[in-house]
C-alpha cells in the first residue's frame, strides 16, 4: 500500500509538471504566433511600400524618358500630366489622387508662362488643355481662359 501511495504521489507530481510544461509551451506558442502575425503584417506593409516605390521609380523613369513628349510637361523639378479629358473639379482631383498626385496650383509667373506654352502647343495640335486651379476649386473647361497665379 505504501508503494501504491508513493507511485500515486510520483505520478501526480509528474502529471503536474507535465501540465505546467504544457501550459508554458502553450503560452510560448501564443507569444510566437503573435510575433509571427506582427512580423507578417510588417512584411506586408514593407512589400506594399516596396511596390509603391518601384511604381514611383518606374513612373519617374518614364517621365525622364518622355520628358517633353505626349501629355507630360516639366517645370523645374516638377512634372505635370496634361489631360485631354474634360472632368469636373472633383473627378479631376479623384483621378489625380488615385495616381498619387494632386491638382496643379500655379505659383509663379514663370509657371504661368509654362502653362500658356503648353496651352498653345495643345491649340496647335487641335486638342483641349484642361488646366485646374485647385485654390479656387474650378476647372477651366475649354482650357483657353487665363488663370492668374
Amino acid at each position: 500500500m505504501v508503494q501504491l501511495q508513493t507511485d500515486y504521489s510520483n505520478l501526480t507530481r509528474e502529471r503536474d509538471e507535465l501540465n505546467n510544461s504544457f501550459n508554458n509551451l502553450t503560452e510560448k506558442l501564443e507569444q510566437l504566433q503573435t510575433s509571427y502575425n506582427i512580423l507578417t503584417k510588417e512584411q506586408d506593409q514593407l512589400q506594399k511600400r516596396f511596390e509603391e516605390m518601384n511604381e514611383r521609380k518606374d513612373f519617374q523613369r518614364m517621365i525622364e524618358d518622355k520628358r517633353h513628349c505626349g501629355p507630360w510637361r516639366s517645370f523645374g523639378s516638377k512634372y505635370y500630366y496634361i489631360s485631354s479629358e474634360q472632368k469636373t473639379w472633383e473627378e479631376s482631383r479623384e483621378d489625380c489622387r488615385q495616381k498619387g498626385t494632386d491638382l496643379v496650383i500655379i505659383n509663379s509667373e514663370e509657371e504661368q508662362k509654362t502653362w500658356e506654352e503648353s496651352r498653345e502647343d495643345c491649340r496647335q495640335k487641335g486638342t483641349d488643355l484642361v488646366i485646374i486651379n485647385s485654390e479656387e476649386e474650378q476647372v477651366v473647361e475649354d482650357g483657353y481662359d487665363t488663370l492668374e497665379p
